[in-house]
């Protein structure tokens, strides 16, 4: 979805600045002393800055929301996941690492969500549970955050944790 809000963010980019120099849509620009650059090569260079908008937003976004998800991770999950590993004794073989994740069923960021809101074996959940005593634990991180966590551990589990 943020590669379609960076789209749309280029071409309203291109609309009002249009809008902004008195012209409509379909209206060409009239020929001044100011326009000294030919109109095919202004056509190229709006289409360009345009282009690298949108492709420069998106890894922006990318790189945010791995940096909050390393930093969630380093508060909440390094204890027991150093790595990408599981320190815990009898659950070494569920790791963070892509095979591991995909052999028990963690494929997508929705997946990881889940496990990280309800929390599975000995690992705590980090939204609203109930405890097996029938104790309520209150949310520890929100739904954002939670997603943040999810996208960083899919990024880090397709690089190997390198």
């Amino acid at each position: 979805m943020g590669w379609f809000r960076s789209i749309a963010s280029a071409f309203l980019l291109l609309t009002t600045s249009r809008v902004a120099r008195g012209l409509s849509l379909t209206q060409s620009p009239q020929p001044s002393f100011r326009n000294i650059v030919p109109q095919s090569s202004s056509r190229l260079l709006s289409c360009s800055l345009a282009l690298a908008i949108a492709l420069v937003s998106q890894p922006l976004d990318t790189f945010a929301a791995a940096e909050e998800g390393g930093k969630l991770f380093e508060a909440n999950c390094v204890a027991c996941h150093p790595g990408g590993s599981n320190v815990v004794g009898y659950a070494r073989g569920k790791t963070l690492k892509a095979k591991a994740l995909s052999s028990n069923g963690y494929t997508d960021e929705g997946s990881i969500f889940n496990l990280l809101q309800g929390g599975k074996g000995i690992m705590p959940g980090f939204g609203d549970y109930t405890r097996f005593d029938g104790v309520a634990v209150p949310r520890q991180l929100s739904d954002a955050e939670m997603m943040s966590l999810a996208s960083f551990v899919l990024q880090q589990a397709a690089a190997d944790w390198k």
